[in-house]
């Protein structure tokens, strides 16, 4: 019984310092690999055994080989098949040799790419598909939650977007170990994880830290200019400002000048 129970203290200690290990490994991977408005995708990823199968979309391709590359040993490229029927709905077919994997058990993850109404359909299609095949954890990746910015209505007959999208992601079968995981990075509003629904669980993380880390790159180049962090309104100088107060900035806010809207500069 003492040597079941060290064993299992040792597993449990190596899948820590595992799930540690593949987080900033892809945090690094993913810090020149997109925009500043998707600028990072720190990638929290729980693994057990096997490498976790990182699938994804066609378009986020070299931000996924970036974060394989990063750690071979414990992320690998999960195979699908991406094309399409005359009509232009997707054609989707999982390689058979990952469809063995993730019905063994093995860890699972896809990279998502909704940012246009043409690419949510086959996203949310293998989403599904992967998730029913049993992984025994399944996380679905979200570096830009698109319609985030439509997150409230002003008037009668306005449609949150957002909300719509978030109930699309809700439906998110249920993976081998419960519930699936959809993390959100640096969502527009922190109140969107209240749209979605118990059917899923909601991580959401941020890339602050990395532009923290490349800020001071840059501060740190001798006769380079001091970095100035720049906010495009006050929503996002209210939010973020704290964490990165010791930078110089400048503020956006958007002023009514009758039916115009000016943008201007404090």
């Amino acid at each position: 019984c003492g040597i079941a129970q060290r064993c299992g203290a040792q597993a449990f200690k190596s899948r820590a310092q595992n799930r540690y290990r593949i987080s900033t490994a892809v945090a690094r991977a993913t810090s020149c690999a997109i925009s500043t408005t998707k600028m990072a995708l720190a990638l929290a990823i729980s693994t057990l055994a096997d490498a976790t199968l990182l699938f994804h979309h066609p378009s986020a391709a070299p931000l996924a080989r970036r974060v394989v590359d990063a750690d071979p040993s414990a992320v690998r490229l999960g195979g699908c098949s991406w094309q399409a029927f005359e009509d232009g709905f997707p054609n989707l077919t999982i390689d058979a040799a990952d469809v063995d994997a993730i019905e063994n058990g093995a860890e699972c993850a896809f990279l998502a790419c909704l940012d246009t109404p043409a690419a949510v359909f086959g996203n949310m299609a293998l989403i599904y598909a992967l998730a029913q095949l049993g992984a025994r954890h399944f996380r679905v990746l979200v570096p830009f939650f698109a319609t985030g910015t439509m997150e409230r209505v002003d008037a009668v007959g306005q449609v949150a977007t957002a909300a719509a999208m978030a109930r699309i992601l809700s439906a998110t079968p249920h993976c081998g170990s419960g519930p699936s995981t959809v993390v959100v990075y640096d969502v527009h509003a922190l109140q969107e994880q209240f749209y979605f629904s118990d059917n899923v669980h909601v991580q959401l993380k941020s890339a602050v830290p990395l532009l923290h880390e490349k800020l001071a790159e840059l501060a740190a180049r001798p006769g380079g200019p001091a970095p100035v962090v720049v906010y495009p309104d006050d929503g996002s100088a209210k939010r973020f400002a704290p964490r990165l107060a010791e930078y110089e900035s400048v503020r956006c806010s958007k002023v009514r000048d009758g039916d115009a809207r000016v943008v201007a500069i404090k």
